[in-house]
């Protein structure tokens, strides 16, 4: 099917040769954001930060002009942008040797993954629906027992005497973000849109709806090796929920079957920890961020790998390494799985070439 590119997209796509690449950051809805400026083909010029919509295709686009034209002298790059430039091209390999160690290719159909999106995600979208309804002053009995097919179903809950129902659909739109739509949320007939991102400082949920006027956010931000909890919840204009607490690290982590503990153990040798009011743990570690869900049905992790380069005491420029997710069926007994998520922009080097979109399954004796 033909798609109709804007004006934006359209000129990214006939970029041929680059004159000048410069990184830098501006300010916009009050916070530090990355943004880049090239001159190209000449006398064109374009300019996104990365809040605009074709962000992700630019940097992609400037990464591959610049590797095949970086031995040429007539590209402009200031140091802090060629070092970002090379990072991304990065073709070292051993840090993934050791995270493959006992796994093999497979070429299993990207459907598996859906299959444990519910398992991940839900516990998180629950409670916040619980801690919703408790503002009310109500209390929420969650039914164990739900339907799910690939992230499609619908979950229930008492409510008082009042059995509710609340249909949901989950997708992943790109490594470690997640949109969910569930039905029925504090009005019958309200759907409520829920994005979760998983990122290398922590978690973030916004909420909001088009037919219920309730809009805000959770985050579980790591601020100078310290988690947060920062919150703010309105629903008509009027803040009902704020918060902005510190979490404490957790002693215990989760008891994991044995191929996921060796590659927890050597993904993050020495790791800190922080336990989530719903289950979910944090570890933390360098350049490695990781969730962790634990349950009598499976083992699931997700991590984040990531370089910082910096440009002062206050702002840096995050190149993403790798994003996968790990997970174990503790029901079937199958072996651990390892799908490696499609970068929506970062790395082009080996992880690019080799790993990304890929599937890797535990070897069996």
């Amino acid at each position: 099917m033909l798609r109709v590119m804007d004006n934006t997209e359209l000129a990214i796509g006939r970029i041929r040769s680059l004159r000048m690449v410069h990184f830098y950051h501006i300010i916009k809805e009050d916070e530090f954001v990355e943004a880049v400026l090239a001159y190209y083909d000449r006398d064109k010029v374009i300019n996104l930060c990365i809040l605009d919509k074709h962000y992700d295709k630019l940097l992609d686009k400037l990464i591959s002009v610049y590797e095949s034209e970086k031995d040429s002298n007539w590209i402009i790059v200031d140091d802090y942008s060629k070092k970002i430039l090379e990072a991304a091209l990065d073709y070292d390999q051993t840090r993934y040797d050791e995270i493959l160690d006992n796994f093999v290719q497979t070429d299993i159909t990207p459907y598996a993954h859906a299959g444990y999106m519910k398992d991940f995600i839900l516990p998180f979208v629950k409670y916040v629906i619980e801690q919703l309804y408790q503002m009310n002053g109500q209390k929420l009995l969650w039914n164990p027992v739900f339907r799910d097919w690939f992230g499609s179903g619908e979950i229930s809950a008492m409510c008082e005497e009042n059995k509710l129902l609340f249909p949901y659909k989950i997708k992943a739109v790109s490594a470690g973000l997640y949109s969910i739509d569930i039905g029925n949320v504090l009005m019958t007939g309200n759907k409520l849109n829920i994005s979760i991102s998983y990122k290398e400082d922590g978690l973030k949920l916004m909420l909001n709806s088009q037919d219920y006027p309730i809009e805000g956010y959770i985050k579980y931000i790591i601020i100078n090796s310290e988690m947060f909890c920062i919150a703010d919840i309105s629903i008509g204009g009027k803040q009902i929920f704020t918060d902005s607490s510190k979490l404490e690290e957790t002693d215990k982590i989760f008891d994991l079957t044995n191929t996921m503990e060796s590659i927890r153990s050597r993904v993050w040798p020495e790791l800190r920890a922080w336990k989530l009011p719903w289950g979910l743990e944090i570890y933390k570690k360098e350049d490695v961020t990781g969730y962790c869900f634990s349950n009598d049905a499976c083992d699931y992790i997700y991590a984040v790998s990531y370089t910082d380069i910096d440009a002062n005491d206050s702002t840096d420029y995050t190149i993403y390494n790798y994003a996968m997710c790990i997970y174990k069926n503790k029901i079937s007994g199958e072996n651990t799985q390892i799908d490696f998520c499609n970068l929506r922009y970062g790395a082009r080097g080996y992880y690019k070439a080799n790993l990304e979109g890929k599937y890797y399954l535990e070897q069996t004796e």
